[in-house]
């Protein structure tokens, strides 16, 4: 509950501050660059209202529901089988809410976020201050980058919106985000901020690519198609896509995995694109080399060793993929993590 994308919320009563308060995970990573992840079901119906700072705001949801509103911008996030009623009470007759938004405030705004007793949020949200926007010259608007990046419009006015259709590499920062592996504090502090970095580079990516997606109900191919899916084939894709990003995952065959969900392999893999858009295979190959890259930074690995992980038996193919996903080879990664 508590603050979204680095929002200061107040809760109406000391009770609801007591059930905001052992909830919230909201983290400052450096001055200017914020993450809030949560997973929790709410207990009453109620309004929370605080005061959303300037800066480029990113929510992601899941699952659940969210009713948002900054200023006079209304915001509702839907990611179950309840779309229709959720869009029409927002404002939005065809019910197809998109699963993620940025939104720009200038200026700060007040910010609220409506209860709903027994109404489940699953969800991610960064900030980047202004600051931070204006080193990286998103903010000068004759910067080749604000035009390449598709921010100019966004940017340009107090509190636009523009929604986005998170990647498959974006889900998986998103689930690591949300389930941070154990460690002292430090290391944790440097995971989430990492992961923080890479989700706005994965967000500033594929901005031009998506540049049609800020009308989400004027085209088949802007909806989210999880809204199709009934409640329990939603439930069971997102159950299936938490156990993909873990471990134990890591090097299961498709036909493995079928077995494991107690689907057929090609049911499985038109459902799974159908909630998140992405294949099972493409989200796998990310995670993995999600998880090879973190091994090489922080263990200093072989890049043999790596590219097992990755489920890689190639140590060229594998530095072939890895240096076409992150723009450096697998020995400049691990030269790196021992700087």
């Amino acid at each position: 509950m508590g603050g979204m994308n680095g929002c200061r919320a107040r809760p109406s009563d000391p009770a609801l501050e007591a059930l905001t308060r052992h909830r919230q995970r909201q983290y400052e990573l450096r001055p200017g660059l914020r993450v809030h992840a949560d997973d929790a079901c709410d207990e009453l119906d109620d309004w929370v209202h605080g005061e959303c700072p300037p800066g480029l705001h990113l929510v992601v949801l899941l699952e659940g529901r969210l009713d948002l509103a900054y200023g006079h911008q209304r915001v509702c996030l839907t990611a179950d089988q309840a779309a229709p009623r959720a869009g029409r009470e927002c404002g939005n007759k065809s019910g197809k809410a998109p699963q993620a938004f940025l939104l720009y405030v200038h200026a700060p705004e007040r910010f609220s976020r409506r209860l709903r007793a027994g109404v489940r949020a699953r969800r991610l949200s960064l900030c980047m201050s202004p600051d931070w926007l204006r080193s990286l010259g998103v903010l000068d608007p004759c910067s080749d980058g604000m035009q390449a990046h598709g921010l100019a419009p966004l940017c340009a006015r107090h509190l636009a919106l523009r929604y986005w259709s998170p990647t498959a590499s974006a889900l998986v920062l998103v689930e690591q985000m949300l389930q941070p592996p154990a460690g002292c504090p430090a290391l944790q502090a440097l995971y989430r901020e990492s992961r923080a970095l890479d989700m706005w580079f994965e967000v500033f990516r594929t901005l031009p690519a998506q540049e049609g997606y800020s009308a989400p109900a004027k085209a088949e191919a802007s909806v989210p198609a999880h809204v199709r899916l009934d409640t329990r084939t939603w439930q069971r894709m997102c159950a299936l896509r938490a156990w993909l990003s873990s471990e134990d995952a890591q090097h299961q065959a498709l036909d493995e995995v079928a077995q494991r969900a107690g689907m057929h392999g090609s049911t499985m893999q038109r459902q799974f694109r159908a909630a998140f858009g992405v294949s099972i295979g493409d989200f796998m190959r990310e995670s993995r080399l999600q998880r090879a890259r973190l091994t090489l930074e922080s263990e200093a690995i072989s890049v043999k060793e790596a590219a097992a992980l990755a489920g890689y038996g190639s140590a060229a193919n594998f530095a072939t993929a890895y240096k076409r996903r992150f723009g450096l080879t697998p020995k400049q990664a691990r030269l790196r993590g021992n700087d």
